[in-house]
């Protein structure tokens, strides 16, 4: 996979996708969602975490998997959140994903489906929303479109790494676990 350097922009919409397991996580519904703000202003879907896709076109990037573990993913990562204006992630199926936390820490708000445990893993309106199960791709392109629109996504940025500051970070997970002990 080739590098791309993503650049921030008040014109088009850097979208964010993280999820190694395309069709569960929701990356055919990423896509739908893509193609229905398409209809309403620029966009670019960024993807993250599979290596192959079964999506192509010129306003997606699949950036393939990242290895965190080494500086140049992580600096990568950084410059990937930095530069989006939101992730989505439409989980069809999951526990409770790490991801919104990890982008959170860089600033990047999430828009989450409500399966599972994922609720519990974005502060309502502060480092993301919750989209109900089973809203439809429309649903979700009117509410990026609306918090994009209104500049509430450009605003969201600075509450969401307060919040991962705050609240998804180890000291106050170990604490609490210490604290159930």
């Amino acid at each position: 996979m080739e590098q791309v350097e993503v650049q921030r922009s008040n014109k088009c919409l850097n979208i964010l996708f993280f999820g190694a397991s395309w069709s569960r996580k929701g990356g055919p519904m990423a896509v739908q969602i893509l193609d229905r703000l398409r209809e309403r202003t620029q966009a670019h879907l960024h993807i993250v975490g599979p290596r192959d896709i079964a999506a192509s076109g010129p306003h997606l990037t699949p950036h393939g998997p990242l290895d965190k573990s080494t500086k140049e993913s992580i600096t990568r990562f950084a410059n990937l959140c930095g530069a989006c204006d939101i992730m989505l992630l439409p989980t069809r199926a999951d526990c409770a994903p790490i991801a919104p936390a990890e982008v959170a820490g860089f600033g990047l708000p999430t828009m989450i489906a409500d399966v599972g445990g994922c609720r519990d893993t974005v502060l309502e309106g502060e480092s993301g929303w919750v989209m109900p199960h089973g809203a439809t791709a429309n649903d979700w392109a009117s509410k990026v479109y609306d918090l994009w629109s209104t500049g509430e996504l450009r605003s969201a940025r600075a509450a969401a790494r307060h919040a991962a500051n705050r609240v998804f970070n180890w000291r106050r997970s170990v604490g609490k676990i210490v604290e159930a002990g």
